[in-house]
């Protein structure tokens, strides 16, 4: 995923990976439980800011690009997350697809 000249990689070790485009670099590593990282399983680009679905968290993670930091994780029942897979955005929708429950 590419955002402002850099390029994301969300790792199926549940980390997500900023790279130097040109020479393949890495410029920073986002791991551990600050980000609310639970299985992650998809990686979606919002503005200035990433979204990753986390499958077993019944989450999705929104991480601020510029620095680096969790802004909010959407969690709970009104977001009816169920096993949440894949993202697509698209004029500030996010639109995430659940493994489960048929949504």
């Amino acid at each position: 995923m590419l955002l402002n000249g850099e390029l994301w990689v969300l790792s199926a070790g549940g980390t997500l990976d900023e790279l130097n485009p040109v020479d393949g670099s890495l410029m920073r590593l986002l791991i551990g439980a600050k980000f609310h990282f639970s299985e992650p399983t998809a990686l979606a680009v919002g503005g200035n800011d990433l979204f990753v679905s986390n499958a077993t968290g019944e989450s999705v993670s929104e991480i601020n690009a510029a620095t680096g930091k969790l802004v909010t994780d959407f969690t709970g029942a009104a977001y009816a997350f169920d096993t949440p897979f894949a993202e697509a955005s698209d004029a500030g929708n996010l639109f995430v697809a659940n493994v489960a429950g048929n949504s």
